[in-house]
């Protein structure tokens, strides 16, 4: 079985550590499922107590020490809408792995090249997801920047006549603005927010202290990483267009040329994300 996040076993294929939320006391820490109940946590955290005391009875330890304890989970409301957005969006990557690496392709090997940093971007975007999730705010960009760049590179050489390995992802946007016009404002607005320039402090800056966590910034972080993840989407299927009957991110315009699907299987994920999103933001300006 193809291997997408790490994962090899079907059933336990979307949990991973960016799913993980830690809950328990400042002597005892365990990690769960983020979605778990409350009563499978308690019993998770009855055994680690039991473990940590010595004691062999798990009976007496939930009654003793857990039963009427307030477990103190790591992540407040807003973390766990977040928590929802990124699982829903790595489950969106998972699928679309899984639809393109289905096809059967030709032994090509700039096609080969391609699909090889397609798969392995996966890995840039867990890396986003946890920086996202940890309120890592230049450091969610960075990674963001990475997979626009890495798109591009994939868009260029997966039928590139010549030594691929000589081209430089971030020399290949504007090749890719060919398919995705808007990959251009998506790509401008993080280059500017990574240069060190006088006016990026004041987004780490406040009158009194450094702001090291802005959920204002996690929010809009979210919005981008969304955008690229339908960019993800686009991409992938363009690069084996001619090798599948039907389409669910792409359409041949009035040119014949292909170009984004109005409407595309991953817009419908990114709407109800967008909702998530936009009712934070409602809940932030009203503190």
């Amino acid at each position: 079985m193809a291997t997408w996040w790490g994962k090899t076993d079907i059933l336990s294929r979307y949990i991973d550590l960016d799913d993980i939320e830690l809950i328990g006391s400042p002597w005892i820490t365990v990690g769960v499922p983020y979605n778990s109940q409350v009563s499978f946590i308690k019993n998770v955290y009855t055994g680690a107590c039991a473990y940590r005391l010595g004691l062999s009875s798990i009976d007496y330890t939930y009654k003793k020490y857990v039963k009427d304890q307030n477990i103190i989970k790591s992540t407040n409301d807003f973390d766990a809408k977040i928590l929802e957005v990124t699982s829903s969006l790595k489950r969106g990557i998972i699928d679309v792995l899984e639809y393109l690496m289905s096809i059967e392709k030709p032994d090509i090997p700039c096609l080969f090249a391609a699909g090889a940093a397609y798969v392995r971007l996966q890995n840039t975007f867990k890396g986003a997801v946890l920086c996202l999730r940890t309120g890592l705010h230049f450091e969610t960009l960075a990674m963001e920047r990475i997979i626009l760049e890495q798109l591009a590179w994939i868009y260029k050489v997966h039928n590139y006549n010549g030594d691929y390995f000589k081209i430089l992802p971030n020399k290949c946007i504007s090749d890719l603005k060919q398919l995705i016009p808007s990959v251009g404002i998506a790509y401008g607005i993080l280059s500017d927010k990574l240069h060190i320039k006088p006016i990026s402090t004041l987004d780490y800056i406040s009158t009194k202290n450094v702001v090291l966590r802005d959920n204002r910034q996690i929010i809009q972080n979210a919005y981008l990483l969304l955008k690229i993840y339908d960019m993800f989407c686009i991409v992938g299927e363009f690069i084996y267009a001619d090798l599948l009957k039907n389409h669910r991110y792409i359409k041949k315009d009035h040119t014949g040329k292909y170009a984004p699907c109005e409407q595309r299987v991953s817009l419908e994920v990114i709407s109800k994300l967008h909702s998530i999103l936009k009712e934070l933001e409602r809940t932030d300006s009203d503190k």
